[in-house]
């Protein structure tokens, strides 16, 4: 997972987030995890970050995305090309997503508000 942060309101305009990404059937709950790890690089900072989410079905072709603490971030149906969106705070996510080939999958997010104003762009490539 390569995760390319442009801030277009910050001081350092250019962060990455390099590290690794796996989904996992959670069979008696009927879901999928998601669990990432990697290393925030930000101007001079830099730290070990981690996030993780739940993948809900809603039907064949769509599924609800939750925060690891059970909270909505996104629902989302496949092969749609309308945007999800997340209101967090004061800022609005708008996020798209699509497969590249067999192997690789492309996240971004747009978030624009009065604290956030940045893309994130993020690549999976399988192993």
């Amino acid at each position: 997972m390569t995760r390319q942060i442009t801030d277009r309101a910050g001081p350092f305009q250019q962060g990455t987030v390099q590290g690794g990404a796996q989904w996992q059937s959670v069979r008696e709950a009927g879901r999928l995890s998601y669990a990432e790890q990697g290393r925030l690089r930000y101007g001079a900072y830099q730290e070990d970050v981690s996030q993780g989410y739940w993948y809900e079905a809603l039907g064949p072709d769509a599924v609800r995305v939750r925060f690891a603490d059970g909270r909505h971030f996104y629902d989302w149906e496949a092969g749609s090309e309308k945007a999800v969106t997340h209101i967090c705070g004061p800022d609005r996510y708008e996020g798209r997503f699509w497969l590249d080939g067999d192997h690789r999958m492309i996240f971004t997010w747009d978030v624009r508000g009065p604290r956030k104003d940045m893309r994130l762009e993020t690549l999976y490539i399988r192993a």
